[in-house]
């Protein structure tokens, strides 16, 4: 009887051995699962990331493309005029001042002046003068070269900024605005036409024979004493200034201070060029 209780027992405790080591195996094949379950968590949610990264980079990208497209489109209309479509002062005043040219200009520059703008505007109204406005501009961009800039520089004057022009050039390009301008009469909104005539003053700068170097501003001046030497002879004319003598910065800013003196004494020398016939 006691060997059958103590096999009994034995068996009993063997049972209870085996029960808890299927137990065991059980809850480390649950922690195995559980393990591969976290993982592939931990790897979806790591993929997902990823892909939420990508996305929103791409998302970045695309904000700051837009954004410098913006910018970009901001910096060409705060530089351009908005009824002619040219550049404007801004843009001819940060071109003038670019690099090498702000201390010594060297290029051509060209002031033209639409003549009795004010009688267009007073006689035809202001949306006549605003057609006249667009056309000239027009007519005066189509005869230029690629690499200048014409802008309206205020109310009826416009600037050509010309790098690398000669003198000679300057002078046919002078004569190619009178030509464009003055040579076909501009329709009005109205339905009338009229006929617009330009006065120009300009310079290749250095200037000869001396080329003193100017400074950007000097140059603006010197070509708008020119142009009012135009204006002051009858308008529909270009003014080119061919030669100054002065041999010195402060020789050439006594030329500068009248202008007109300095002509009529011989220190400058000026080359005329008349306008198409009315």
């Amino acid at each position: 009887e006691l060997r059958m209780r103590y096999d009994r027992d034995a068996q009993e405790r063997k049972a209870l051995l085996l029960e808890r080591d299927n137990a065991l195996k059980t809850a480390q094949l649950d922690n195995q699962g559980l393990w591969q379950t976290l993982w592939a968590l931990g790897a979806g949610v790591l993929v997902l990331t990823i892909a939420l990264m990508l996305v929103l980079l791409r998302r970045v990208r695309e904000t700051n493309r837009a954004l410098e497209h913006s910018r970009a489109r901001l910096r060409v209309q705060s530089e351009r005029d908005a009824l002619t479509g040219l550049a404007n002062r801004r843009h001819v005043q940060a071109a003038l001042h670019a690099g090498s040219l702000a201390q010594d200009f060297r290029g051509a520059l060209m002031m033209i002046d639409i003549d009795h703008f004010k009688h267009i505007n007073d006689d035809y109204g202001h949306a006549s003068g605003d057609a006249v406005l667009v056309e000239v501009a027009r007519r005066i961009a189509s005869v230029t070269r690629g690499d200048d800039i014409v802008a309206r520089w205020g109310g009826e004057e416009f600037l050509i900024l010309a790098p690398g022009l000669a003198g000679g050039d300057a002078d046919a390009l002078a004569q190619r605005v009178l030509t464009a301008v003055g040579g076909a009469t501009v329709g009005l909104p109205d339905g009338r036409s009229m006929r617009v005539t330009v006065s120009i003053g300009h310079g290749v700068f250095p200037l000869p024979p001396y080329r003193v170097s100017v400074a950007p501003e000097q140059a603006v001046n010197l070509a708008d004493m020119a142009l009012y030497t135009a204006k002051s002879q009858g308008r529909n004319r270009a003014v080119g200034i061919a030669q100054v003598q002065a041999d010195s910065p402060a020789a050439l800013r006594a030329v500068e201070a009248d202008f007109e003196r300095a002509w009529v004494d011989g220190h400058v020398q000026l080359r005329v060029d008349a306008g198409p016939p009315g």
